[in-house]
């Protein structure tokens, strides 16, 4: 059925109004000769409402004159009649031959320009290279290189790896790849000093010398590996007049030397915070009430197109939708939509069980602190703290942790600032 009605629109049809004593005669008669007739509609005992194809019009006019009845045409619809009604309209063709002729034309060059993928390098700095290659907003697409484009910014710009053009419709991506650079490690001499307090459970020391052992309490600040390695050795005396030197006379000297401490140092260390949460909270929800107001900006004039100033909520949320046009090469079109929401707001108070605001309580009291990434957790208890407020929950939460304590810290040029020999005894041989 739907192909028939389809192609009946395709050859056009047309809605008649058939009078006369031998209505049904003439529908019979009509269809008996293959006619195809639908939406028959019988407006009074003599006269009925009928469509019909444009092809079969000659052959129902025949019919009608045979059975003494009239036709009259109320409608014509279909593709022919739709493309006549069209053509009589030269200036409605041509400006859409011109409209579709434009849009083609503005579809052949890249109006918007995104790069994705840059963290260090500036996409300004990226899109300058790009616009020195030819790639910029305005570029027609034919005279568009992309590889060029690409060995461009590649060629000049040290920190990108690999560069690809994508276009679609009317939008270039320029997705870039930056360069990885392996971190410098550092050998600077340094020591290893406790970054909070705690009690040592274990001392691995890689490089340097153990300040700090098992079962000792540190604070912040404390030295747990040094960078200095002290060794003795013996070495001639110096005088001012050599023979004065006895035969086989030495002294006994500390030699220092200075490293990068390295090494892990595991502690138990204490953490705790306070949290609480009310039982009774008063939150602001939407009613779905809103007014809309827009604003056309031509440079420092405002133009209102619909709503008005004054917000005829007293609580509500205000958001802002900004449109610009696009720029052109360097040309800047001063013109901009500025479209506000006011939605209207509520105050609503929620009633949360004593459970779910223990919980809230405690997620408030953990964020007091803040626990490393690689951290083995011992202990963690949770006490309830009585107050006076009946709507109020309040908690305090300890945890216990064994974790690396060790922190880097250079050496300062006044412990750098000796003698790398250092005389300590006299010795003398016989």
């Amino acid at each position: 059925m739907f192909w028939v009605r389809f192609w009946s629109y395709l050859m056009g049809y047309l809605t008649l109004l058939v009078e006369g004593e031998a209505v049904e005669k003439l529908v019979n008669m009509a269809v008996s000769r293959g006619i195809y007739l639908w939406d028959i509609r019988w407006l009074g005992p003599q006269k009925i409402l009928l469509k019909a194809r444009v092809s079969s019009f000659r052959s129902l006019r025949h019919i009608i004159k045979r059975t003494g009845g009239k036709m009259k045409i109320k409608n014509k619809k279909g593709l022919p009649f739709a493309t006549a009604k069209v053509l009589r309209r030269k200036m409605m063709v041509v400006g859409a031959l011109t409209c579709v002729a434009v849009l083609y034309i503005l579809s052949s060059f890249v109006w918007f320009i995104d790069v994705a993928g840059n963290k260090k390098v500036s996409t300004d700095i990226i899109l300058k290279t790009a616009e020195k290659a030819g790639l910029y907003t305005g570029t027609a697409k034919w005279k568009l290189d992309s590889s060029e484009v690409e060995k461009r910014i590649k060629t000049e710009l040290s920190g990108i790896s690999w560069v690809g053009i994508n276009i679609t419709g009317t939008k270039a991506i320029i997705r870039v790849a930056e360069k990885v650079t392996p971190p410098v490690e550092d050998d600077r001499p340094a020591h290893i000093v406790a970054n909070k307090t705690g009690l040592i459970e274990e001392v691995l020391v890689l490089s340097g010398v153990a300040a700090a052992k098992e079962g000792e309490m540190v604070k912040k600040g404390d030295l747990l590996i040094s960078g200095i390695i002290e060794s003795e050795i013996e070495a001639p005396i110096e005088k001012e007049n050599p023979e004065q030197l006895l035969e086989g006379e030495k002294q006994k000297v500390i030699r220092r030397r200075f490293v990068r401490a390295r090494g892990i140092i595991k502690a138990r260390v204490w953490y705790d915070g306070y949290g609480e949460a009310q039982l009774k909270t008063v939150k602001t929800v939407e009613t779905g009430r809103y007014v809309r107001n827009i604003v056309v900006k031509l440079g420092p004039k405002s133009i209102s197109i619909q709503g008005s100033a004054r917000v005829p909520f007293k609580s509500y949320i205000k958001k802002e939708k900004v449109e610009r046009l696009p720029a052109w090469r360097n040309l800047k079109i001063p013109v901009e939509v500025l479209t506000t929401y006011y939605y209207e707001t509520k105050p609503v108070t929620e009633k949360i069980a004593f459970g779910e605001a223990k919980k809230l309580a405690i997620q408030k009291a953990k964020s007091q602190f803040k626990l490393p990434a690689q951290v083995k957790l011992l202990k963690e208890k949770t006490y309830i703290i009585k107050t006076k407020e009946p709507d109020l929950v309040r908690v305090k939460v300890m945890v216990e942790t064994l974790e690396n304590i060790g922190s880097v810290r250079p050496l300062t040029q006044n412990e750098m600032k000796y003698e790398a020999l250092e005389k300590k005894q006299e010795v003398r041989h016989n």
